[in-house]
């Protein structure tokens, strides 16, 4: 699941929720010069630690890893 709104202003915003760790996620509309990806995983009740790392990212998606293999929700913006 991704939506996308493109502002008046030239900035692109696109956001979702990703699963699959250690795999290129690709968003619907790539960035001209930049976009940083924001990440948080889905919160558990078993009170354990959790490790969520964006692995890289680049105009057209993201690479993160999650060591419980949760799905993810991300937002992004850029030009």
């Amino acid at each position: 699941f991704m939506s996308v709104m493109i502002l008046t202003n030239g900035l692109i915003k696109q956001w979702g929720t990703r699963s699959g760790t250690d795999i290129y996620h690709a968003y619907p509309i790539s960035f001209v010069s930049f976009g940083i990806p924001l990440l948080q995983n889905y919160g558990d009740t078993d009170n354990t630690s959790e490790t969520l790392i964006l692995r890289r990212f680049d105009r057209g998606g993201f690479v993160f890893d999650s060591h419980k293999d949760r799905p993810v929700t991300f937002i992004v913006i850029g030009i």
